[in-house]
């Protein structure tokens, strides 16, 4: 065979393979060229490997001499062979070649992914830095701004510091100025009640004056009757006439009737003033309250709310006190409410009432802070007791009845000498009180902060304390000091056993009762049995302590909310009054 037929028959053979082979390998060859466009990293490699093939190349030449040559040249069929085995080889090493680099395509693809996501995750944290970058410039002209705004508010402050010294010394001197106008204030009543004394004492003077005066102006007989018998007369059976002179007035004869009469009238006064200093209780008992269920008559008693309504504890008289700054007495005559006298001295509005057991003498608490001491017959108050800083809630007389404890907003109970209208102890507590009463040696105060606090006189310790679930408005002890009924926020009336180590006994509640205000009050009944109270829909609502049931419900007379409740001692009459200046007057008849 000659060179170009052998070379033919090579060409031939090339395209036989290319034209079975190349639909095979065009998608890998296409891929490998444009690999080959894209990236130059085989480069290096196809140099090593031409170099390695020259190489190969150089050896195999070097290998043939001249004489395998024209061997070669002479032997056609040996050369093809040698031929094909070179071609076999070459072919090989070609498939070779082409494995690695439909890998290499392989792992190329595999990294160009993972560059890609790479790249992406670069622009996701170049993003990020760059936010982080723009927040930290943020950041650093909000530290800038907030740091001039502290320079400015620590110079504000300097100077804020700088005006409340100032205005901390100005408090200070005008705390010092109210102080000594405060003590000013109260020397000044002091001296009121000096004077209202005085004249009180003036009043009484003249008025025993008077009644000496027209004691000593009577004409007495002191002479003993004398008859004048004569001759005529001495034999006959006519009576005896009568011989009567003429008296000149007693005051210029006689002065031991005068004295006696004096000594008489001071007697009196001594013997109730030792009444009001031993009294224990009322004058008679009350065997059987009486049910309240008919109103039997309604007035309009004052001009604004009315806020405590009592009962005298020996007769049928009413004392009833509102916003209007008057306490109206008044008489239940026939089951009809009679107006009897105005004391009309209190300069605000009148928050209690209170009588004494001898019922001459009447304990009204202020909105002013202070409390009046009443005589029932006096137009004006025997003694002011000034001394608490807010409105009194609630004045009592204690067992001793020359003494009274009161209860303040100010947080203070005070107790008075009624002898000399003068404070002789204060008990700091720590809430606002709203109503007190008083046993032999123990106060009992309700207060806003939901307690009942147990008091000892002597101590100023207190001794108990009851929780309930409001505010406490009213306090009120049966006859026998033995139960306590008190009247809170959360709409319920508690009776405690005085006896058991001051247990909560009972709870009365009703569909419709509702406690109206701070001030709410409820009471016993004279002998115990009952309870009764007034709602903020101005019904009157009476429970029976015995069996715990509500016993009446009496709506219809009130139309706004009942503040106070009282009960006749002889138990036959109950007075509710409202915000709505109304006293309604209630029995069984």
């Amino acid at each position: 065979m000659s060179a170009a037929a052998w070379k033919r028959h090579i060409i031939r053979q090339l395209k036989h393979r290319d034209r079975t082979q190349k639909y095979m390998y065009q998608d890998l060859i296409k891929s490998y060229n444009k690999l080959l466009e894209r990236t130059k990293i085989f480069d290096p490699l196809n140099e090593r490997l031409q170099v390695e093939f020259l190489n190969i190349f150089s050896d195999h030449l070097n290998r043939l001499d001249v004489t395998s040559t024209v061997h070669r040249l002479e032997d056609p069929e040996t050369l093809q062979l040698q031929h094909q085995k070179e071609v076999t080889k070459l072919e090989k090493t070609n498939g070779e070649l082409a494995v690695q680099i439909y890998e290499l395509g392989q792992n190329l693809q595999i990294k160009q992914k993972e560059l890609e996501e790479l790249q992406s995750r670069l622009k996701g944290v170049e993003g990020f830095f760059s936010g982080v970058v723009k927040r930290n410039v943020e950041l650093h002209e909000s530290v800038k701004k907030i740091t001039c705004e502290n320079t400015n508010i620590k110079q504000r402050y300097d100077e804020l510091l700088k005006q409340h010294r100032t205005k901390e010394e100005e408090l200070q001197k005008i705390t010092n100025d109210l102080s000594e106008a405060t003590a000013g204030i109260v020397k000044l009543k002091s001296l009121q009640a000096d004077d209202m004394n005085n004249d009180n004492d003036r009043e009484c003077q003249a008025r025993w004056a008077k009644q000496l005066a027209s004691a000593a102006a009577k004409v007495i007989d002191t002479t003993p009757k004398t008859v004048q018998c004569n001759e005529d007369t001495a034999n006959t059976d006519e009576a005896p006439a009568v011989i009567r002179r003429a008296f000149r007035s007693a005051s210029a004869t006689f002065l031991s009737p005068i004295f006696t009469l004096k000594e008489n009238i001071l007697y009196k006064m001594r013997r109730v003033e030792s009444l009001c200093d031993d009294f224990k209780g009322p004058s008679f008992v009350c065997w059987s309250s009486r049910l309240p269920t008919k109103a039997l008559e309604i007035v309009e008693a004052h001009e604004s709310d009315i806020n405590a309504a009592k009962f005298s504890s020996i007769s049928q008289t009413l004392a009833t006190g509102g916003d209007d700054r008057i306490i109206k007495l008044w008489d239940v005559v026939a089951g009809r409410l009679e107006s009897r006298t105005s004391l009309q001295r209190s300069s605000s509005g009148i928050t209690s009432i209170e009588f004494d057991p001898t019922g001459y003498r009447i304990l009204a608490a202020s909105y002013e802070g202070a409390v009046h001491l009443w005589e029932v017959n006096a137009c004006r108050p025997t003694y002011v007791l000034t001394g608490h800083r807010h409105k009194v809630t609630a004045a009592k007389f204690k067992s001793l009845y020359h003494q009274a404890v009161t209860g303040s907003f100010d947080r203070t109970l005070k107790i008075w000498d009624l002898n000399r209208g003068a404070c002789t102890d204060t008990i700091q507590v720590s809430s606002y009180c709203s109503d007190v009463v008083s046993l032999e040696f123990l106060v009992i105060s309700g207060h806003h902060d939901k307690k009942i606090r147990f008091w000892d006189c002597r101590t100023k310790v207190c001794t108990n304390e009851i929780p309930v679930e409001g505010r406490v408005t009213s306090l009120n002890v049966t006859c026998d000091h033995s139960q306590l009924l008190s009247c809170s926020r959360d709409d319920t009336l508690k009776v405690v056993d005085l006896r058991k180590m001051n247990c909560c006994r009972q709870t009365f509640r009703a569909d419709g009762f509702k406690c109206g205000s701070d001030i709410t009050k409820a009471i016993f009944s004279p002998d115990g049995s009952f309870v009764t109270a007034g709602s903020a829909d101005g019904t009157l609502f009476v429970w029976n302590v015995k069996t715990g049931k509500l016993e009446a419900s009496l709506a219809g007379q009130h139309s706004s909310c009942v503040n106070a409740v009282t009960w006749s001692t002889s138990g036959e009459y109950v007075v509710s009054v409202d915000r709505g200046k109304k006293a309604v007057l209630w029995s069984d008849y």
